[in-house]
């Protein structure tokens, strides 16, 4: 089934998926994320972090699943990102300035993305885990950077090496000046841009996946598209299908050539005629 999708995948289709609206629409849907990033002190970032914000759970942009409608489609986007192997965390990045948004733990202001991914065994002994880097030097100044926002000590030569790691990490940051900032990726100084964003999209796309719609080919006949549509999804009555459903009765031996078993690839792809086609 595979190798069929990879043949319905043509140069026509794959022009057709990239960079189009799906694309444009999931980049859009990331800037609200940018902008709440950029914005935390707006009136209608602070509704946002009001209805949305969940004590327990810590993340990038404040998310309640509970809440329908158009929020839980911007804050469920990571999970398209992810699906095309995009880490929104890990490229989302901060450019520190003051520090006074930059959340220590969950924004990725360092070379090592966020730190609660790079030292989870500290992250899991500190207190605050919402603390600003602003906050953070404040509190946590000297060699040790051991403030009072820790819930303990490191007990283990675990526990020791990463916190070692992760002062050696905070020492080599550099702070800046001015306010915080967000770019894609390594953008440099340039502002973030939804066309940055779509350019990744568009060249992330696997051709080996099942594309996410069928494109339907206005120039074949109806009973064409949704035979070719069957035969993507599976839905084909082949032999190979038939015993999967139960029917072991038949013979999985293609009737025609007796050479393979009777499947939708070995139909449409691998049978001696399904060449000269």
């Amino acid at each position: 089934m595979d190798e069929l999708v990879k043949n319905h995948w043509s140069k026509k289709n794959r022009q057709s998926w990239v960079g189009g609206i799906r694309e444009m629409n999931l980049a859009l849907l990331l800037k609200w994320w940018w902008r709440l990033k950029e914005e935390p002190d707006h009136l209608w970032a602070k509704v946002i972090k009001a209805i949305h914000h969940n004590s327990r759970v810590v993340s990038l942009i404040p998310r309640k699943k509970s809440q329908p409608g158009v929020r839980k489609a911007i804050a469920g986007v990571g999970e398209d990102f992810k699906k095309r192997s995009i880490d929104i965390q890990q490229s989302l990045r901060c450019l520190v300035g003051n520090g006074e948004k930059a959340m220590v733990w969950i924004d990725s202001w360092t070379p090592q993305g966020p730190l609660k991914d790079a030292f989870p065994l500290i992250y899991s002994m500190f207190a605050n885990k919402r603390i600003t880097v602003s906050q953070f030097l404040t509190e946590n100044t000297g060699e040790s950077l051991w403030g009072q926002s820790w819930v303990r000590a490191p007990v283990n030569d675990e526990e020791t090496e990463e916190f070692l790691r992760l002062n050696q990490t905070l020492q080599h940051q550099p702070v800046g000046q001015g306010m915080d900032r967000w770019i894609w990726k390594d953008g440099g100084d340039d502002d973030f841009s939804v066309k940055k964003i779509r350019m990744d999209l568009s060249g992330s796309i696997d051709v080996n996946n099942r594309p996410g719609n069928f494109l339907w080919n206005k120039m074949a006949t109806p009973k064409s598209n949704y035979f070719s549509w069957r035969a993507i999804e599976g839905k084909i009555p082949t032999a190979d299908e038939l015993i999967k459903r139960g029917m072991h009765s038949v013979s999985a031996l293609c009737k025609v050539c007796g050479r393979a078993n009777e499947s939708t690839n070995h139909i449409f792809i691998h049978y001696p005629y399904a060449d000269l086609i």
